[in-house]
């Protein structure tokens, strides 16, 4: 490791050296007084790096917010890029000033900052409501690097907010298909309850199963007992939903009423009271329900 004493021999007016001692303070030995001691040196000696280096310092360690804005604005008027996007997220989660947030947010992605776009999407959605703003810059974000963030963020505001199902459906194949696997599991909840197409539902939620999203074995439990009437398919993907997840209770209770009611297996009152305790033994509230009306009838 390299120790500070390693640089004594070293010119004190070399930038490079002094920036390196910041970082060493920095990052191995913790003393961010140090640090910021050095990187100013370094700043001083015309090391362009080491005011964005003294922002984060000021940011994260010794949390002085004015130093943190001044480092930021000086890095970014040397021409550091990532200047801009770190005093718009400065902005947005720590001072929750979002119109400074928004301003520094547009200066990034002017000066080519590809996560910035993105950034102003959740911004406009979240802080603003402003749902057009939000689809425009989500939209500048997918265009600029394919972001599967933006086209996922886009599926879920035309699905949770606009409640544009054929615009959801549209964006959340477009992140399925660019590699985002929640895409998947939100195509079958759209395709199930709101555009009503169950073969669609299907192939989304096993695709979902595929990719390791232990809801969609559940969900397709539900789907093939409530709607489809297909009682054995329910049961084993209610299997399937119990033995990825031990502690999925809700699935225990489900093929525990299914023996109580002979949907799809022989009525066996042992056998759903057995699963009923074993759910309620783990917490489950309908189970303990059920149980207590069990209990209660075979009293009568």
């Amino acid at each position: 490791m390299i120790d500070a004493k390693d640089y004594k021999a070293i010119d004190a007016k070399d930038h490079k050296t002094a920036y390196a001692l910041g970082i060493l303070h920095e990052d191995m030995r913790k003393d961010y007084l140090k640090a910021i001691e050095w990187y100013e040196i370094a700043h001083k000696l015309g090391e362009k790096r080491a005011a964005y280096a003294l922002g984060i310092v000021c940011q994260n360690y010794i949390k002085n917010y004015e130093k943190t804005i001044e480092w930021y604005e000086i890095a970014h008027k040397l021409g550091e890029k990532r200047a801009a996007y770190a005093l718009g997220l400065f902005y947005k989660q720590t001072l929750k000033d979002y119109p400074k947030a928004i301003e520094w947010y547009e200066i990034s992605h002017k000066m080519g900052g590809v996560q910035a776009a993105y950034a102003l999407g959740i911004v406009y959605e979240d802080i603003f409501q402003d749902y057009p703003k939000a689809i425009e810059w989500y939209e500048i974000a997918h265009n600029i690097n394919k972001d599967r963030k933006a086209a996922y963020a886009l599926g879920k505001l035309y699905d949770d907010i606009l409640k544009d199902y054929p615009n959801a459906v549209k964006w959340f194949e477009i992140a399925y298909d660019q590699g985002n696997t929640n895409a998947a599991y939100a195509l079958g909840i759209v395709c199930q309850n709101y555009i009503k197409n169950y073969e669609k539902a299907i192939e989304w939620y096993e695709i979902a199963h595929k990719l390791g999203e232990k809801r969609a074995a559940y969900a397709l439990g539900k789907l093939y007992d409530d709607i489809l009437k297909d009682y054995p398919s329910a049961k084993k993907w209610y299997e399937i939903a119990h033995k990825q997840n031990k502690k999925h209770y809700g699935a225990i209770v489900r093929i525990a009423v299914m023996y109580l009611e002979g949907r799809g297996v022989n009525k066996n009152m042992i056998k759903a009271r057995s699963l009923l305790e074993k759910a309620a033994k783990g917490g489950s509230e309908k189970a303990k329900q059920i149980l207590a009306l069990f209990d209660a009838n075979k009293s009568k």
